[in-house]
């Protein structure tokens, strides 16, 4: 038997809201048989549009946009059984940038896969979003220099 220190138990979940921050893997050993079975289903999905070899970098993308999609419908559902979808607090603020951030993280690997094809109207809407937040860190430099 392993000694516990007074910590949590190895791969406890108890203290999650939403697993927006969760470690992947360790989330994975924590899902319900059915969440298990929609990573699989979807990394099946996946692997098998992609034109060409799948090796282990594939294969590991795939796996991890499976389980950050897991993880949204989690947060999903977090955020609408919170209200956090308007609050406007800090935790809702903090929950919907990570979502944002997993969301484009996902959305970009796929893109290198060659599992989404960037439009025009994505390519726009990112420039416009870079300049955006170039104008406002160049307004903020300017006003620490005043």
């Amino acid at each position: 038997m392993t000694e516990n220190n007074g910590g949590a138990p190895e791969n406890n979940g108890n203290a999650e809201k939403h697993g927006l921050y969760s470690d992947r893997s360790k989330l994975f050993q924590r899902l319900s048989d059915n969440e298990k079975k929609l990573v699989i289903d979807i990394s099946t999905d996946l692997m098998n549009r992609i034109d060409g070899t799948v090796g282990a970098y594939e294969r590991e993308a795939i796996r991890n946009a499976a389980v950050d999609a897991v993880k949204r419908s989690r947060a999903n559902e977090y955020i609408l059984e919170e209200d956090l979808v308007q609050s406007g607090d800090e935790a809702a603020d903090r929950a919907n940038k990570a979502y944002s951030r997993l969301m484009r993280d996902t959305t970009q690997e796929l893109e290198k896969l060659g599992l989404l094809e960037q439009n025009p109207e994505t390519r726009k809407a990112d420039a416009m979003e870079s300049g955006w937040m170039e104008r406002i860190s160049n307004a903020k430099d300017a006003s620490d220099n005043e």
